[in-house]
């Protein structure tokens, strides 16, 4: 503890408390995590999820790094880079333009793939827990924002190995679940990531959330609204899918088509065609037919121009 000096209080969560400090050893500026939990030992602490996950994971720029860790008056603290906002604060605060959008998706995107590659599933990917540094943020310029512009998901609490089944359905924040955790599977995999970070994607363009439902059912049928119902053909997780919407009486809207769907995205969404045809491969019923985050790497959409 010795060797930062604590500044002011940036963030705040369940988790516990963020500040910002600089570490005296380097006058590096740092984040410093502090665990809302208290630990009888220092080895107690080390099961924290975050712990486990930032430690055995092989680093990646687009993942945050842990700096430090230590045990201080049965509190656990992390030590990370400190970045200038969270893209939530980032996108309500900035229109992006085409450039910026592009640049911050792919790296979320390459990120995503880091932890899919290791066969971890964040499980809680929304703007809140992606962090981003900017400092040309603003310039007209987009080599300036290009050459500058840093992007790292965050908060691995709820991370889980996709093969240490079964897994929980109520995770994740309602916005950004993917339909078969919303309607309650408890077999799912990495693409429910992939749901997530499309609606990441089309929140970064409209700067509000592409589907936001006030309770459980009713975020349902904001995916309903939006991309159609889909038809019980195809893999058996789809049918089990139809047979639950089935079940809660959700067959009224229009039937989900790849045209219908493209099309709502970017009428709700305000964007280009390329980029309505990656949300509507990311944001698909079927998670065997929705893309991958390898998929997502190689659209169109993310081609230099």
């Amino acid at each position: 503890m010795y060797r930062y000096k604590i500044k002011e209080q940036i963030a705040s969560g369940s988790y516990g408390l963020v500040y910002s400090a600089l570490n005296l050893d380097n006058n590096r500026q740092v984040a410093i995590k502090i665990m809302e939990n208290t630990y009888q030992n220092w080895e107690q602490a080390l099961n924290e999820p975050d712990i486990k996950i930032l430690t055995n994971l092989p680093k990646h720029p687009n993942l945050i790094t842990l700096l430090d860790k230590f045990y201080y008056e049965q509190k656990l603290y992390l030590v990370f880079d400190l970045f200038s906002t969270s893209l939530l604060t980032f996108i309500q605060a900035n229109k992006l333009n085409f450039y910026q959008h592009r640049n911050i998706a792919f790296k979320l995107l390459q990120g995503l793939s880091h932890l899919h590659a290791n066969s971890l599933m964040h499980r809680d990917l929304k703007p809140e827990n992606i962090l981003v540094k900017c400092p040309n943020a603003e310039s007209p310029l987009k080599d300036a924002f290009l050459a500058t512009a840093k992007v790292a998901i965050c908060d691995f609490g709820l991370t889980k190995n996709q093969r240490q089944k079964p897994h929980t359905d109520y995770i994740s924040t309602r916005w950004y679940r993917a339909p078969e955790q919303l309607l309650g599977f408890s077999e799912y995999d990495t693409k429910i990531d992939v749901f997530a970070a499309g609606c990441v994607l089309a929140e970064m363009c409209s700067q509000k959330a592409l589907f936001q439902g006030v309770k459980q059912v009713d975020q349902i049928i904001k995916i309903c609204e939006i991309l159609g119902v889909p038809e019980p053909i195809g893999s058996p997780k789809l049918k089990a899918i139809c047979d639950r919407l089935g079940s809660l009486g959700l067959v009224k809207f229009e039937r989900f088509t790849r045209s219908y769907a493209s099309q709502n995205i970017m009428l709700m969404v305000g964007c280009n065609e390329k980029l309505g045809d990656l949300l509507c491969g990311m944001l698909r019923w079927d998670p065997i037919e929705r893309f991958s985050v390898v998929q997502c790497l190689q659209h169109s959409y993310f081609q230099v121009d």
